[in-house]
């Protein structure tokens, strides 16, 4: 989604929805507030942590430590995260959301950037994004508190190369974080960044909102006139999906001369509303296996914006109902589109090469692959599930991720994380005219 563009209010059974307050200033703070969110504390007590968040940057700006401690607290318990590493990011990246620092003019809260879905000094997305990200098993090489902080650092596995932004290794984050957290606790890190989950008010990931009420996601607080899911959807028809819903468009590809991408639209595994909802199966989330629902979804949301990749999981008779951490496959997903109306454009789950993939783009389909993709430098692969939707004069395929950022995921040389090292399987479905956005 464009920033710049904002959302209409979601229609449906129940009525509408609009800004509870009127649309919030950019900067302004959104966590939740007392006396509206639970009082739970991690080591450091709230009083002593605002304080330390003020002397962190020699009393310059304001910090919103008192007004967002409770909820960094709560929402971290709600997902599993143990809150005192997520104080310790929050006070090293932002100084507690001090939007006010004067040399810094973007505040990332969370540290989280590069995404159009978590802007800079928006608390609630930056948070949100954050404790879906766990990156200790990310770098099966490194020790798991480096392989947290390099990947946390730079997106990959290098523990000595210098991030992008600011001139530090992964190796001297390490240190840092390790000094921030036995600042907070007077201990050292523990053994993982997860712990049994024990929040209050815990509602999936509407954080224990009214039901009512949802956050947009560009963080605006939303209150509807009938009960709403954490998209806005209305409570009540199948699926949480109005079937009169409008389509989100997709997003072209620019300079690129034969595409689908229009009919294809871009949605995130993580980072997003549904990214911290349990899966069926009973392990995973849809941010940790979610690339196969992600990239049907992709595929409907076009069609009815309502088909997330929540929806398209939890739905009556979806092929996903059993799903759990392993991940789903090319088949579920050619069940998921046929069950979406898509019998007679969705064809067979087959082998398949590049040339094959770059033909069926040619002639106005989408393919969905399947394929095994480098996490990082270090050559480790995983099995993935991504759209390629786009092919350019020279040859390059283009592709819309639900969980990397490469969207040209066969070229560069070395292991690039999202890179694909091996093409398993295709599911090729007819969207479009052969090459669309010819460009002459």
């Amino acid at each position: 989604m464009i920033s710049s563009i904002v959302p209409p209010p979601p229609q449906g059974t129940g009525g509408t929805c609009w800004p509870k307050g009127g649309e919030e200033e950019s900067g302004k703070i959104n966590c939740r507030q007392e006396p509206d969110v639970p009082k739970v504390s991690a080591k450091m007590s709230k009083d002593d942590y605002a304080d330390l968040a003020s002397r962190w940057v020699d009393n310059q700006g304001k910090s919103h430590a008192e007004e967002c401690y409770y909820d960094a607290v709560n929402r971290s318990l709600c997902a599993g995260i143990d809150p005192n590493y997520t104080l310790a990011i929050w006070l090293h990246e932002s100084g507690a959301s001090n939007y006010d620092l004067p040399t810094r003019p973007d505040i990332e809260d969370f540290g989280i950037h590069g995404s159009q879905s978590v802007p800079t000094e928006n608390f609630d997305l930056q948070i949100k994004y954050f404790l879906t990200l766990d990156m200790g098993p990310h770098c099966p090489d490194l020790p798991y508190w480096l392989s947290v902080s390099t990947n946390f650092l730079t997106g990959g596995c290098d523990p000595d190369l210098q991030n992008d932004i600011y001139p530090i290794t992964g190796r001297m984050y390490y240190g840092e974080l390790q000094a921030t957290y036995n600042l907070l606790t007077g201990s050292s890190l523990p053994a993982t960044i997860h712990v049994p989950p024990r929040g209050s008010q815990c509602s999936g990931s509407k954080d224990g909102l009214p039901d009512n009420e949802y956050i947009r996601p560009d963080g605006v607080l939303m209150e509807c006139d009938g009960p709403v899911d954490e998209n806005g959807n209305f409570i009540g028809n199948p699926g949480g999906v109005d079937p009169d819903s409008s389509g989100k468009p997709g997003e072209p590809i620019p300079g690129v001369s034969c595409s689908v991408a229009e009919f294809v639209k871009s949605t995130k595994q993580c980072g997003e509303s549904w990214s911290n909802m349990g899966l069926p199966g009973g392990s995973g989330t849809i941010c940790s296996a979610g690339c196969g629902p992600s990239s049907v979804s992709s595929i409907l949301r076009p069609i009815n914006g309502g088909w997330t990749p929540n929806t398209i999981i939890f739905e009556t008779g979806s092929p996903y109902s059993n799903m759990g951490g392993e991940g789903s496959s090319l088949g579920d997903a050619r069940n998921s589109l046929i069950d979406h109306g898509f019998a007679n454009k969705v064809g067979q789950v087959q082998s398949c090469s590049t040339d094959d993939v770059s033909n069926w783009i040619r002639q106005g389909q989408a393919v969905i692959l399947l394929a095994n993709s480098y996490t990082g430098s270090s050559g480790g692969t995983i099995g993935h599930i991504l759209v390629a939707v786009g092919i350019d004069d020279a040859g390059v395929i283009y592709t819309k991720d639900p969980y990397y950022s490469n969207e040209t995921p066969f070229g560069g040389s070395g292991a690039i994380a999202g890179k694909i090292k091996e093409l398993r399987q295709c599911l090729p479905v007819d969207l479009g005219e052969p090459c669309r956005n010819k460009i002459k």
